[in-house]
């Protein structure tokens, strides 16, 4: 499985790369949302998933989640953010149909997520 993460703190980028390749899954990951989106070949789909920080500079995660719906409507998006208290971001995640994961989260929240997702689009083609 492909994963695209895309978050601002770098810290943050490592140890959730390390959670996903401790399960096998590859991870290109990136500082916002305008390199998430470059990473985006717009000939095809090559991530299973893109999990993208709600709050980053130059892109906000709901700004390149726009802009990835549009190139590749069925991509797969999971939102993460340090800021789940604030409503006006979790609206725009919940009325979007996106989930939403509330940092800090532990390894086995994020494995059982991702694996979720996967599991319930199975056979879909990302």
């Amino acid at each position: 499985m492909r994963i695209l993460l895309a978050d601002d703190d770098p810290e943050v980028r490592a140890i959730t790369t390390r959670i996903l390749h401790r399960q096998s899954w590859e991870v290109v990951s990136v500082a916002n949302g305008l390199e998430a989106v470059a990473c985006w070949p717009a000939d095809g789909a090559p991530f299973d998933l893109v999990i993208l920080d709600v709050n980053m500079p130059e892109m906000n995660g709901y700004e390149a989640f726009r802009e990835l719906q549009r190139i590749h409507p069925e991509s797969r998006i999971l939102f993460i953010s340090g800021y789940a208290e604030v409503p006006s971001w979790r609206r725009l995640v919940e009325e979007g149909g996106q989930p939403f994961l509330a940092k800090p989260f532990s390894p086995r929240q994020l494995i059982e997520v991702v694996r979720t997702l996967i599991d319930n689009d199975e056979g879909a083609v990302a």
